[in-house]
């Protein structure tokens, strides 16, 4: 068995885009979620796989954003208006999500020319992304920076979850097993298939 070494240096100098790709691998294959916010008139929807639990008492939810600059509609849109959804993806809505990556205008919705679409039945502050599964509302509670790198973790209190009513088991979670998963940028995994798609950033 033979085995590739790679030295801090090395990894530097790969350019920056297989760099990216090959460091957010390293921690595996992790669910790929699409979170929405607004900025009171246009509505935001970006993929995120950095989704992590904060706690359960009470239930608090988290992700990694990058260092903040003018394009982080979706941190911007959280800190003004203070909720947002986190929302599992669907084998055919998988493309038009990451499709979402692409910077745009901050008047510009991702939505618009898409076929994935929000939904809000129970009116609630933001909405939700319509066919997902698992659908997770939040309120914004805080954000911190990480020294070393400037990237920022942005903590939301959990308000509701919906879960499509027959994945859902008291013991377990059924959905998990048909939901989209990402490994670094470009690489997706969903019902144990395998499929490339671009980073449009």
């Amino acid at each position: 068995m033979s085995y590739r070494h790679f030295l801090a240096d090395d990894l530097q100098a790969m350019p920056k885009r297989q760099r990216t790709e090959f460091v957010q691998g390293l921690s595996g294959i992790k669910s790929l979620f699409a979170i929405i916010t607004s900025n009171g008139s246009t509505l935001n929807i970006a993929p995120f796989n950095s989704i992590v639990h904060i706690s359960s008492n009470p239930a608090r939810i988290g992700y990694i954003s990058r260092p903040d600059n003018n394009h982080r509609h979706t941190l911007q849109n959280i800190i003004a208006h203070q909720s947002f959804s986190i929302n599992s993806v669907r084998e055919e809505d998988l493309e038009e999500v990451v499709a979402c990556s692409e910077n745009l205008p901050s008047n510009h919705s991702e939505f618009e020319g898409k076929h994935i679409q929000p939904t809000n039945p129970n009116n609630l502050t933001i909405p939700a992304l319509q066919r997902a599964d698992v659908q997770i509302f939040c309120q914004y509670e805080e954000h911190i920076t990480i020294p070393s790198s400037q990237g920022i973790l942005v903590i939301g209190r959990i308000q509701e979850v919906i879960i499509r009513e027959p994945l859902y088991q008291e013991e377990h979670q059924e959905a998990w097993k048909d939901l989209a998963l990402s490994q670094g940028l470009e690489h997706f995994y969903i019902k144990g298939k395998h499929r490339k798609i671009s980073y449009r950033h």
